[in-house]
């Protein structure tokens, strides 16, 4: 990734996919912001709705000309589509939001300001999750503290890797300079959060927080693949390549919750309505099993053997036959 000279304080990346029904309020909460400072980058992932079309008929009523619109010849998706706009980006702080959620009034200069004063390389807030009906606070720290130590920071990478602190990219706004700096990508193949921001965090020298949320993370889109099976597979694979990146660090504190993360996401995808045995061919099953066969609990080892069964006879139990077990002993 080569570096250039920041033409502005902020780039706003935003993947634009199948979101008509809600980029107009995801737009017009970043164009009402009172920092001026920034470039939106839009995204087009090969789009097959109106939302570009919505995107460009806001940015010309809001009569707001510092943007990019970029465009792939397929869908590649939102890892893929962060990469595009990131290499486009010539912000100092680099901030990610999905074009279905939506930010509060002021994010961008409460943001900036505390990146500046704290001469940060990452600034977290808190947020919402947004329902139709109601919100629910995610605190991601207990006031507006900034971490400068190494060992500070890797703690707070242990609880982000332990899932008991968000790993998500669209709460945190980053220095520009990370990415370039540790070559740090976003993999068309695996899920951005996981693969991304511990590797972020990582090279952080400075971390600050924002005691206030100020991002609404929208709970009520139909079109989400949170919980699809190509999703499931990206988080998989995310998760082997965050730990062989800490591996390689030989930060053994770190590579452990990472293992147990793994563990997880293989038993969900596992349990997955539409995941098939040809799909569990494609995966490095006896070792990340392991890790659950590590468990105290019953239900765990008895997690593993079925499956080590199910590898030794896969012509002699069929795997909905085994899903159906597993699911309800688990």
């Amino acid at each position: 990734m080569k570096t250039s000279k920041s033409a502005v304080t902020l780039s706003v990346i935003i993947p634009v996919y199948k979101v008509s029904g809600f980029i107009r309020k995801c737009l017009n909460s970043i164009l009402n912001q009172d920092f001026r400072d920034f470039e939106l980058i839009i995204v087009d992932d090969c789009s097959p709705d109106d939302s570009i079309d919505l995107a460009l008929r806001i940015l010309k009523e809001k009569g707001f000309h510092t943007f990019k619109i970029l465009k792939h010849e397929v869908n590649r998706g939102l890892s893929a589509a962060r990469q595009t706009g990131l290499e486009a980006a010539t912000g100092t702080y680099i901030l990610n939001i999905d074009s279905d959620d939506f930010i509060e009034p002021g994010m961008f200069s409460i943001m900036i300001d505390k990146a500046l004063n704290d001469k940060s390389d990452v600034v977290i807030c808190d947020f919402f999750k947004t329902y139709e009906t109601k919100r629910e606070l995610i605190r991601c720290s207990d006031s507006y503290v900034t971490l400068t130590e190494k060992v500070q920071i890797q703690s707070y990478l242990f609880e982000v890797l332990s899932s008991k602190k968000p790993v998500a990219v669209w709460n945190k706004m980053v220095k520009r300079d990370i990415f370039i700096s540790n070559n740090i990508c976003f993999l068309e193949e695996c899920t951005d959060d996981l693969c991304v921001m511990p590797k972020v965090i990582y090279y952080s020298k400075i971390v600050s927080f924002i005691g206030k949320p100020l991002i609404n993370y929208v709970q009520y889109n139909s079109n989400s693949i949170s919980y699809s099976k190509k999703h499931l597979i990206s988080i998989y694979k995310a998760c082997c390549n965050v730990l062989s990146f800490f591996e390689d660090k030989e930060t053994n504190r770190l590579v452990k919750p990472i293992k147990v993360y793994r563990a997880k996401a293989l038993r969900r995808l596992l349990l997955h309505k539409d995941f098939t045995n040809i799909d569990l061919k494609t995966i490095e099953v006896d070792d990340v099993l392991m890790d659950i066969c590590k468990g105290a609990r019953y239900e765990e080892k008895l997690h593993y053997h079925l499956l080590m069964l199910f590898k030794a006879k896969q012509k002699k139990l069929p795997f909905s036959i085994l899903k159906r077990i597993i699911s309800r002993v688990g």
